[in-house]
């Protein structure tokens, strides 16, 4: 561990950035805690709607009254915006821990390169452990149409998601970093000679990232990815 008040200079991070070794810092695919303020909202619609439609079941009109279908339906909405509360919940607690900067240093990669990369987390916090993995996604889009409301088609599509690489880049046990201190790691990786280029399509997704997790105790885990891409030399 190192102190960032007087060694940040002479960081692992910052000697590779000064060689020109990391030039590229990666974003996370998505931000950090996008979805809590959306899954807090709709949790907290779905409950009284749940308990609206139970009362209407308790006490509405007698061709409704203690119907077993109004009942489940008001179980059903009231069990998803809890569900959905927790959720958002649980990700506000797991986004109270820093996001991870991790920097590379080339940002065309090809197969059969090596790559540099420094991961650094700072605190406060305690990691039981922190680990990083090279990984490629493949996702199918197949698409198909269905009758609409008014007579008319729609289009909708079905992915079916596969893993074809993953590859242990570090599994480490960081323990406590304290406030203004940092924990980082630096190591190197192979594109595969045989990667799948990186791509996008409507048909297909290929897709490269970084995933780096860390287990805290008594705390949500945060799983952290981030996007490469792989291109032909």
């Amino acid at each position: 561990m190192t102190n960032a008040a007087s060694s940040i200079p002479d960081s692992a991070i910052n000697q590779l950035r000064s060689l020109r070794r990391l030039p590229i810092r990666l974003r996370r695919e998505t931000p950090w805690g996008s979805g809590i303020g959306l899954a807090m909202i709709l949790g907290l619609l779905f409950i009284p709607l749940g308990v609206g439609i139970a009362l209407i079941a308790m006490y509405g009109p007698s061709d409704v009254r203690n119907s077993w279908l109004f009942f489940l339906i008001a179980g059903m909405v009231a069990t998803l915006g809890v569900l959905l509360t927790f959720s958002a919940i649980y990700q506000w607690l797991g986004a109270r821990v820093r996001e991870p900067l991790v920097e590379v240093d080339a940002e065309r990669l090809i197969p059969g390169q090596t790559v540099r990369i420094c991961v650094r987390q700072e605190g406060p916090v305690t990691l039981d452990s922190l680990t990083a993995a090279l990984v490629c996604i493949e996702r199918r889009h197949q698409w198909k149409t269905r009758a609409a409301s008014n007579d008319q088609s729609e289009e909708y599509c079905t992915t079916t998601e596969s893993l074809i690489h993953s590859e242990s880049l570090f599994d480490e046990r960081p323990g406590r970093i304290a406030h203004e201190e940092f924990w980082e790691k630096s190591t190197e990786f192979l594109i595969p000679d045989t990667a799948r280029l990186s791509q996008t399509s409507r048909e297909l997704d290929v897709i490269w990232r970084i995933e780096v997790t860390g287990s805290v105790p008594l705390w949500p885990d945060n799983r952290h990815p981030f996007p490469l891409r792989v291109e032909s030399p």
